[in-house]
């Protein structure tokens, strides 16, 4: 499944997705082991197999937002142990567990932690994305980021310290890329609060933040492992958006006159910058060959709401504004939001082209700003 996200097939890896958690229901693999008399190699092995499939769907479930196929309350099954393999023993039946030397992490350490922040995911989902049981949302996402938090404290050592040298360092970057897809997917249905409230403007404050840490971390490495930016349900489209929340906040600053989370021009312009860069994908590496039009024109569209936007904050700045210059900016409003909205319905913007991004003479824009 792996495979067809990086080359974009996305209905082959729902139906692959869909069959894998069957046969792991039938063959019992979501019950503890204490519950079947297999030997210890057998037993990590059926649950290896069990966590790769849970986290499978969850992803799935959250990069096509599509309803999830387990159920949490269904699921007993323990965690992988923390060893590093198995070798021969004296007894021929029956290997012997591998454990790491004192001080050192285990080969499994990485796959348990991304257990664990999917189980986290998972709540996320369950708790704010749902037709039923809408209320107290800043109560939950308050117990849902603590979790997040003792999660990012008990593996800190392998969320933080990143070595190119390293032989799992493509997993320690997967890992800084599930945690903040978690962290924006917590804090994005606040935004949906009425501006005016205390609890939009932690949610927008939140969420600014951890746009600027992922684009800066997606800057730092993405070009080092190219495929890791096409697993789910991380990828260009969360670049894509992070950059245009952080445009929205600056037309919320002034169009709506409410000063929430404020991002300073400069670092704005710096930000927007390294999406663009980074949105601009080779044609003629194999790759990027089905999805590089679309992801220039996001790019293309990054770079253009900018310019409309610093020739608005130029305006303010040199005289008052008419009446065609007010109208111009509420236009460009309409496309960042336009483009905002329609982007989170995509499945995966690199295979589906959004309208905006073709129909953009429809908001009376010119293209020549200065």
């Amino acid at each position: 499944m792996l495979y067809l996200q990086v080359i974009g097939d996305h209905e082959l890896c729902i139906q692959f997705n869909g069959k894998s958690v069957r046969l792991a229901f039938l063959y019992g693999l979501h019950r503890h082991s204490q519950r079947f008399k297999f030997n210890k190699e057998i037993s990590e092995e059926r649950k290896n197999i069990w966590w790769c499939t849970y986290c499978f769907d969850i992803l799935i479930s959250c990069n096509n937002g599509l309803p999830r196929l387990i159920n949490d309350e269904d699921v007993d099954t323990d965690l992988p142990l923390k060893i590093n393999g198995f070798k021969p023993s004296g007894d021929k039946k029956e290997r012997e567990a591998i454990l790491p030397l004192p001080g050192e992490e285990s080969n499994s350490s990485l796959f348990i932690s991304i257990i664990k922040l999917c189980r986290i995911l998972s709540l996320i989902m369950k708790n704010l994305y749902t037709t039923t049981q809408r209320r107290n949302g800043d109560i939950k996402m308050k117990q849902l980021r603590e979790r997040l938090n003792n999660w990012k404290s008990e593996y800190y050592e392998i969320f933080e310290c990143m070595d190119n040298n390293e032989t799992h360092f493509h997993g320690k970057y997967y890992l800084q890329l599930l945690y903040y897809t978690c962290m924006i997917h917590l804090y994005r249905p606040g935004l949906t609060y009425p501006k005016a409230s205390l609890s939009f403007e932690n949610c927008l404050g939140e969420s600014l933040k951890i746009s600027e840490d992922f684009i800066t971390l997606f800057a730092n490495h993405s070009k080092k492992f190219p495929e890791i930016n096409f697993i789910y349900p991380c990828g260009f489209h969360l670049l894509f958006q992070s950059g245009l929340l952080i445009l929205w906040n600056q037309i919320l600053v002034v169009i709506d006159d409410c000063v929430k989370y404020t991002v300073g021009i400069d670092d704005v312009q710096k930000y927007i910058l390294i999406c663009s860069d980074c949105l601009k994908l080779r044609e003629d590496d194999a790759l990027f060959k089905y999805r590089s039009n679309i992801a220039n024109k996001c790019g293309n569209t990054i770079q253009m709401l900018n310019k409309y936007i610093l020739s608005y904050y130029h305006t303010l700045g040199t005289s008052l504004l008419d009446e065609n210059e007010g109208d111009k900016f509420k236009n460009i409003n309409n496309l960042l939001n336009d483009s905002w909205n329609e982007n989170l319905e995509l499945i995966n913007f690199f295979e589906l082209s959004p309208s905006f991004l073709n129909n953009s003479m429809n908001y009376n824009l010119d293209e020549n700003i200065y």
